[in-house]
């Protein structure tokens, strides 16, 4: 695979009101082994001093738009309008790559077949003591997917193709359209993955709540298919390592 002469990466960032985090994950791109990508910052018309990091950060964000958006995946799509890359990579502020991660992706799209949608790793999900929680993140096989998010989004690689094949992120979710987006291709959904930790992803927010468990109910019932006595049952079991994990957090 030939890389394209243009920056072969758009690192996609939605931002609101996210000055504790965004300078520590825009040093995390600074610190890259490898420069070839484009970082796209998206933000929510924060309050705070949000664009002035933006701004004092001009020479490494290739662009950037600061206006009132309808949620993260409002603002991610947003970024794949103008992004130039031919994969394209998802974030949020308060994420913090590895500096080899445009490394190993780059050389990830030298290995994977030219039909693939997606790409992934794996990812250390931290507190915010820094205190690794879990490692997330596997290969991608269909019969598990459908009933759970076992890739680790964050940081993952989408072929640019892809939206043009399935569309854009659904702004009716909140909290899972990732999920969602993926599932649309179901078992089609040409995969590739990186048994490697590419970055730490903080454990915090609404990923982490009941409203989520009930939007991946919705997307698994009316993308995935599944029955509603699975979905149900996933459901229940989704509280309880809610209940768990919270615990674990504090």
């Amino acid at each position: 695979m030939t890389l394209n002469k243009n920056k072969s990466i758009s690192i996609i960032c939605a931002t609101y009101n996210a000055e504790s985090y965004l300078k520590k994950f825009i040093d995390s791109l600074n610190n890259q082994t490898v420069k070839d990508f484009e970082l796209i910052i998206i933000d929510g018309k924060s309050s705070d001093k949000t664009v002035d990091i933006i701004e004092s950060n001009s020479s490494l964000i290739t662009k950037y738009i600061s206006e009132k958006d309808k949620g993260i995946y409002d603002a991610w799509n947003k970024g794949i309008k103008i992004a130039n890359g031919n994969w394209l990579a998802f974030v949020g502020a308060d994420d913090i790559l590895n500096k080899d991660y445009v490394e190993i992706y780059l050389n990830s799209l030298k290995k994977c077949p030219l039909n693939t949608d997606y790409i992934s790793s794996k990812v250390n999900y931290i507190n915010n003591n820094g205190k690794i929680l879990k490692v997330l993140g596997e290969t991608w096989k269909w019969d598990r997917f459908k009933y759970k998010m076992t890739t680790a989004h964050v940081g993952s690689l989408h072929n640019k193709r892809l939206f043009h094949e399935i569309g854009s992120y659904d702004i009716n979710y909140k909290i899972v359209g990732d999920y969602e987006l993926l599932l649309r291709k179901k078992e089609k959904l040409n995969t590739f993955f990186i048994n490697k930790i590419t970055l730490n992803m903080l454990a915090d927010g609404m990923s982490l709540s009941f409203d989520s468990l009930i939007e991946r109910r919705r997307a698994q019932l009316n993308t995935a298919k599944i029955r509603p006595f699975k979905a149900n049952l996933l459901f229940l079991v989704g509280v309880l390592f809610l209940i768990k994990l919270k615990w674990k957090i504090k």
